[in-house]
């Protein structure tokens, strides 16, 4: 090819960042890379001659391109001729984030968790129907007890894949009086003529933002109650929570069968904490979670191997790069100039995670874009950049800009909004926003974690170390439903060892009057002990008139 008549516009590539806004997300026009002409051969008809080459980067600027093609090219009347007859507009129309979620086999299955109280049998049985575990009698009980359970959800999904981006784009292409419009979408057809006087191919993207969500956070798992299998997503770490919780109560529940337990003492007080615990956090582990902060999302494709979320995102993620070859006697570019004013701010009181809505209004004449962003006093913090929203004269949209804070306590902070015009004049607005912590545990609550005592702040939002108790070489147990530290289980005696003996038998003393003062120990044993001292003081006294 041979360059004629070039004009070559040498610009840095705009940096186009991404937006929320509610509904569809449409960005307009492009910013201009390069433009020039060229003559082409080829022995295709429409490929030979003078060809216009246009390289554009989707939105920004919001350009346009028109030009001018002769009265015959256009079937225009005798005589006529249009001035700048050709006109060529892009407008981004819809974007997809995709997230595949695999059933896991390997996955720990989600149990609901009962107790059962068997009755006073002598001997308890080896199996029951109810139960899952051996049933036996708990140290202070006469009674037998078992543990059932209930698995919940017939598939798992530990982690959600990571997302594949998809792009729809419109082209319209205006000549003369006639006007086409063609569809372009990056999973499917990315080239194609469009009229008779454009070629367009996509190029790939010329920045590519990742998708808004952090789907490392979730996880999935398959509900079949009320008919069909759907697949829901609830949050990874309560789910992670909930496991590990329940590996430490079947522990439990083994060594109690066992007869020796660390994992606190084996009494029915102790089992009904354990099941109450363990059930509380499956319930909040199945709690189905809106999946990211887009306005829509929806769940594809369910089937018992898996399913499809299809997020719409109100954020630009990618800008493409586009080359156009024009047939035109003259190609131009067209800069409008948008004034897109921040008409109001709120910001819903959030826990970790929340955002500042903020309504845009474009009040002046021309179709554009602007870059939008907000900044926060600490401990709100926002990701700092730029997110892109287009808007056609006259018209209002809502704007959603990310926002997080760490903190352990209700607090609020301020937050600047600003909108800045491409090209020009940049507005701001200010609001307060308002934190809440999520309670993560139950305020001013005391538990045993790996031998340490752990207390919840009066929030509930944080735990923090109160006693730890293998620094004396002891365990942390639940002492009237209280987390202690206390010495670990003495191990058995040797032969002729009294000393040994002696030891154990205080600690067992010591353990008898806990439960008597507590009054947790069963009432019959202690009945049997006051009527052996009894018997034992009438031999004392009798042997002593002896003496």
């Amino acid at each position: 090819m041979k360059s004629k008549n070039a004009i070559i516009i040498v610009l840095i590539l705009f940096v186009i960042y991404y937006a929320h806004i509610n509904g569809l997300l449409s960005v307009y026009g492009f910013t201009t890379l390069a433009l020039s002409s060229a003559q082409f051969s080829s022995s295709s008809q429409w490929w030979t001659g003078n060809t216009w080459i246009l390289t554009v980067a989707q939105g920004g600027l919001g350009q346009r391109a028109e030009g001018i093609i002769s009265a015959s090219s256009i079937g225009a009347s005798s005589g006529q001729t249009p001035q700048k007859d050709l006109n060529i507009t892009m407008e981004m129309t819809g974007q997809n984030c995709f997230y595949n979620i695999n059933k896991d086999v390997n996955a720990q299955p989600i149990y609901v968790y009962q107790i059962y109280n068997l009755g006073s049998i002598l001997t308890c049985p080896s199996t029951s129907s109810q139960c899952y575990t051996t049933p036996y009698k708990p140290v202070g009980s006469l009674d037998c007890y078992c543990v059932g359970r209930e698995q919940m959800f017939s598939a798992i999904a530990t982690s959600i894949a990571p997302p594949y981006y998809t792009q729809r784009t419109d082209i319209t292409v205006t000549a003369g009086f006639n006007k086409v419009t063609k569809s372009f979408d990056t999973k499917g057809q990315t080239a194609g003529y469009v009229g008779d006087n454009v070629y367009a191919i996509w190029n790939g993207y010329a920045m590519r933002d990742i998708c808004p969500t952090d789907y490392q956070q979730y996880y999935g798992f398959l509900n079949t109650r009320g008919g069909d299998a759907t697949w829901q997503v609830g949050s990874k770490s309560l789910y992670n929570d909930y496991v590990m919780y329940k590996a430490n109560f079947e522990q439990f529940i083994q060594d109690c069968a066992s007869g020796v337990s660390l994992l606190g003492p084996c009494n029915v007080q102790n089992f009904q904490t354990y099941v109450n615990t363990v059930n509380s956090k499956e319930a909040v582990a199945v709690n189905p979670v809106r999946f990211g902060t887009s306005p829509a999302t929806e769940v594809m494709n369910n089937s018992v191997s898996g399913a499809s979320i299809q997020e719409y995102p109100n954020t630009l993620i990618g800008s493409s790069l586009w080359t156009m070859y024009v047939k035109a006697d003259w190609l131009g570019i067209y800069q409008p100039t948008p004034n897109i004013v921040i008409q109001d701010v709120q910001c819903p009181t959030f826990k970790s995670n929340g955002f500042v809505q903020a309504n845009l209004y474009n009040s002046g004449d021309e179709t554009g874009n602007a870059n939008v962003w907000v900044t926060c006093n600490s401990p709100i913090v926002s990701n700092g950049q730029s997110k892109q929203v287009g808007l056609a004269s006259k018209t209002s949209d809502n704007v959603y800009l990310d926002i997080s804070a760490v903190t352990t306590s209700p607090t609020s902070a301020s937050c600047i909004v600003s909108v800045q015009n491409l090209p020009g004049q940049t507005y701001t607005k200010s609001i307060t926003c308002q934190v809440n912590p999520e309670q993560l545990c139950t305020p001013n609550l005391k538990t045993c974690a790996n031998d340490v005592i752990i207390q919840c702040n009066s929030y509930g939002s944080a735990q923090t170390d109160v006693q730890d108790c293998k620094a004396t070489n002891q365990i942390c147990q639940y002492v009237n439903n209280v987390p202690t530290c206390v010495d670990k289980a003495q191990p058995g005696c040797n032969f002729l060892d009294f000393g040994c003996y002696f030891n154990n038998a205080i600690q067992w003393l010591q353990s008898l009057w806990t439960g008597l003062i507590s009054g947790t120990t069963n009432i019959l044993i202690w009945i049997g002990i006051i009527v052996i001292g009894y018997i034992v003081l009438k031999v004392i006294l009798k042997n002593k008139k002896l003496w």
